[in-house]
């Protein structure tokens, strides 16, 4: 800092001096000029990484502040500076600057420590998420399994029966009062008695205050359900399929199909299959027994008795094995119409489809499966 205001001293010193020197010592002058100046530069870029990384205050005292919807980034400065969060809001407002982060601060409840740099309160203040809410993100194809270990992870529930206790057991058979109260919904009905609620918790990113119960989660999903699927469930279904069927195929499709064409070409390929009684022969089925990850079950795998097994059961398999995005469901509404009844995941992701079982083998050899 010291360094950084000798050179403003110099430079003020030399500049009146300029107009006045000779030809033969202008060109020294103007390199010490320009050496000044690149200093007094690199310092101001310093002096304001360290101003904005570093903490402000030693105590480490926590404060809420609001955030309220229409705040502009001057009016959220103010409120910092009210709740003695930040001790300037020149400084602040440089820190926007220069990390060119106005635009990103978000309404919300926040809680900051006053031992916060300039920095970390800008990125607090960019999430949108209240310290007294959590953010949960269930992928698309994710199952009951899935949602249980995630919510493990997060903190949100201790044990898998937390979560199976009201959304169900999978691959089995439940009849708890909670999921029974789960199940009274309209667009729920069509669940089987005792079966889970697998395919209807909508995978997608939700916000939950942190003491959410198990109960708001699923009530949440089930509401993102409905405005998700309140339209697309009137659509006409292939075969006659009823909504829960959809529902199962759809399940399947995610775990086959990457993109929404291969999604649309795999779902043709099962309904093809369906047409003539083959069976789906879906390793993804197969794993939601055997609580595998993998592309190539064994014949030990395949012979399991369990109607989710397609190789050794024709048709869909008893319920969803996973839950859908209405993507998955409009690639079944949307299968695509062709001859394909067979189709394999190369190395790099490709589908390849084909005709005949022949064909299929050739392939098979082709991209070393």
């Amino acid at each position: 800092m010291r360094l950084l205001v000798s050179s403003i001293k110099q430079l003020y010193h030399i500049l009146p001096k300029i107009a006045s020197i000779s030809k033969l010592d202008y060109t020294i002058v103007m390199k010490k000029f320009i050496l000044i100046l690149v200093i007094i530069i690199i310092g101001g870029v310093w002096y304001g990484w360290v101003t904005i990384n570093s903490h402000q205050y030693s105590k480490d005292e926590k404060v809420v502040v609001e955030v309220t919807k229409g705040m502009n980034a001057t009016q959220i400065i103010n409120a910092l500076k009210d709740s003695k969060v930040i001790d300037s809001t020149f400084l602040f407002k440089v820190a926007l600057r220069l990390t060119n982060s106005a635009k990103d601060l978000k309404p919300g409840v926040y809680e900051i420590s006053k031992r916060d740099s300039y920095s970390t309160i800008i990125k607090t203040l960019s999430t949108g998420i209240s310290f007294n809410e959590i953010q949960l993100t269930f992928l698309e194809g994710w199952n009951l399994r899935d949602y249980a270990s995630y919510l493990i992870s997060q903190g949100v529930i201790t044990n898998e029966d937390e979560w199976y206790r009201e959304a169900g057991y999978p691959a089995s058979q439940s009849n708890s009062s909670k999921l029974i109260s789960h199940k009274q919904d309209s667009m729920l009905v069509d669940i089987p008695q005792g079966y889970s609620l697998e395919g209807y918790l909508y995978p997608d990113t939700y916000r939950f205050y942190a003491d959410a119960s198990v109960s708001d989660i699923i009530a949440e999903m089930i509401k993102n359900y409905h405005s998700r699927f309140e339209d697309v469930r009137s659509r006409t279904r292939p075969q006659n399929l009823s909504w829960y069927e959809v529902m199962t195929l759809a399940s399947v499709v995610v775990k086959e199909g990457r993109s929404f064409e291969d999604k649309k070409n795999v779902a043709g390929v099962f309904l093809n299959r369906l047409e003539i009684g083959m069976g789906l022969q879906s390793d993804p089925t197969v794993n939601y027994v055997t609580l595998k990850v993998t592309d190539n079950p064994t014949l030990e795998d395949i012979a399991i008795e369990s109607h989710y097994n397609t190789y050794k059961y024709r048709g869909l398999p008893p319920t969803p094995i996973a839950n859908p995005s209405v993507e998955d469901v409009r690639a079944v509404l949307e299968a695509t119409q062709h001859d394909y009844f067979y189709f394999l995941n190369t190395q790099d992701g490709e589908l390849v489809f084909s005709k005949t079982f022949d064909e299929h083998k050739r392939n098979r050899i082709k991209y070393g499966q």
